[in-house]
This record gives C-alpha cells, sequence and structure tokens, in this order.
C-alpha cells in the first residue's frame, strides 16, 4: 500500500491501473488500525487491477472535501482519473470489502 497526500495522490493516479482504492484513516481512530490489516491481507488478490493507497485524513483535507467524505475509516474507490466510484465507511470484514471491490471492478 503506498502512503498519498493531497500533493501526491495525482501523480499517483496517473500511474495507477483502471481502479485505485484509497483508504483514508487517522492516527486516533481505533476502528481505522482494526481495518489496517485486513485492507493489507487482500490488497495481493487485486494486483494489476486495483492500486491501493492509504492517506492519513489530516495530510489530505482536500481531498477529503473533493469527495465530501466525513468520516474515517473510509474506503474510497476511484477509476484511474480520479472520477468516484464508490465508498464504503467504517470497519468492515475482508469479505465486505472484497465484496464491495468485486461489485464495482468486475463490473467493468
Amino acid at each position: 500500500m503506498i502512503e498519498a497526500t493531497d500533493a501526491t495522490l495525482p501523480d499517483l493516479l496517473k500511474e495507477a491501473p483502471q481502479f485505485v482504492l484509497i483508504k483514508f484513516w487517522a492516527d486516533w481512530c481505533v476502528p481505522c488500525k482494526a481495518l489496517a490489516p485486513i485492507v493489507n491481507a487482500i490488497e495481493p488478490n487485486y494486483s494489476g487491477r486495483v492500486q491501493f493507497i492509504a492517506m492519513e485524513a489530516s495530510s489530505a483535507p482536500n481531498t477529503f472535501k473533493k469527495y465530501n467524505l466525513r468520516a474515517v475509516p473510509t474506503l474510497l474507490l476511484v477509476d484511474g482519473d480520479g472520477e468516484f466510484i464508490a465508498y464504503k465507511v467504517g470497519a468492515c470484514t475482508a469479505e465486505q470489502i472484497e465484496a464491495f471491490l468485486d461489485t464495482h471492478v468486475n463490473a467493468c
């Protein structure tokens, strides 16, 4: 998983495959800490199809605002141009994340 900020995200999106999953988190957020190893574990299942990026919320205020996000953890799925596809808020299981991704990634 690549760490990004508002400043580095545009370049990462240019280099990304068709889909990008951005995990927004905060250091003080307990559900974020629980979600991190789950997302890391499923990342290899989407190699070459989905780029996984992590953004700490305080280093991404412009991105947070752009997508009208309000809470962490949030998983945001965008295309390679940064266009919104879908999001999932709150802690979730690996199965829930995979179902979320599969619904959108496999549909295209």
